[in-house]
């Protein structure tokens, strides 16, 4: 069993990622939401060929320069996508269950790690990558804003001079669940909106319920700017999900 909290919270997920590479085709996660939503996860989703990943992700990849840290990787269907072009993909996830599949799916660096802990490998003065790769709201990991801004300290020394971090994200205000909750709430929440709460669970197996933070894009270009980073929104969905690339300002 993990020890880690990360590891123990996304412990179902990698279980569900692992039964379907080995064969289980119903394999599904369901993700509870602090709101009271919750959401059956296909593990197939996880396993997607690049005809398969929405405009979003196929822009994303197309937008990755370089070296690419690929954060948060799951079965690892960008970095097998991002290998395929010619890149070279480190990827990264906190089970341990994933990482086995992503290996042996063909990716050539994968790591089990939470990424808030990695240590890049740095030659010389040369950093480590040139580009950052956060889809499927990888973001999360920041868990609330003033995470957010220590994430965005952390990775900006990873990046190369003109390195790139791309992440997609959701504006939770255009989720109609969402709205519904808030509107039913007696007393409006004193956090940012997007700082809630997921639990996964799988097979009869729960973890425990973590935080994790989905930011607007108007307020994460705000906490980059402040941070010297710029950025634009490079894709946008009606639902309020979008693409984002954000460069340090050097």
């Amino acid at each position: 069993m993990p020890t880690s909290f990360a590891a123990r919270a996304w412990h179902p997920h990698g279980l569900a990622i692992r039964d379907y590479w080995e064969g289980d085709r119903r394999a599904e996660i369901i993700a509870h939401r602090s709101d009271g939503a919750v959401y059956p996860m296909p593990a197939r989703v996880f396993f997607r060929g690049p005809r398969q990943f929405p405009e979003l992700e196929r822009l994303a990849i197309a937008e990755c320069r370089g070296r690419v840290l690929d954060i948060g990787a799951g079965a690892g269907c960008h970095a097998l996508a991002l290998q395929a072009r010619g890149h070279a993909v480190t990827a990264l996830d906190v089970s341990r269950d994933a990482v086995r599949v992503m290996r042996a799916r063909g990716v050539l660096d994968a790591r089990a790690v939470d990424a808030l802990r990695f240590a890049p490998r740095v030659r010389g003065d040369e950093a480590a990558y040139d580009t950052l790769l956060m889809l499927m709201n990888g973001i999360a990991i920041a868990r609330t804003l003033a995470g957010l801004r220590r994430l965005l300290r952390l990775v900006r020394n990873w990046l190369a001079e003109d390195g790139r971090l791309l992440m997609d994200s959701t504006d939770l205000r255009r989720d109609a669940d969402f709205r519904c909750w808030m509107a039913g709430r007696k007393r409006l929440p004193t956090r940012y909106f997007g700082e809630i709460r997921y639990r996964f669970e799988y097979g009869g197996r729960s973890g425990p319920s973590f935080p994790t933070l989905f930011v607007d894009a108007r307020t994460l270009l705000r906490e980059a700017s402040a941070l010297g980073w710029g950025g634009q929104v490079l894709f946008e969905e009606a639902d309020g999900n979008y693409l984002a690339r954000l460069s340090p300002r050097r």
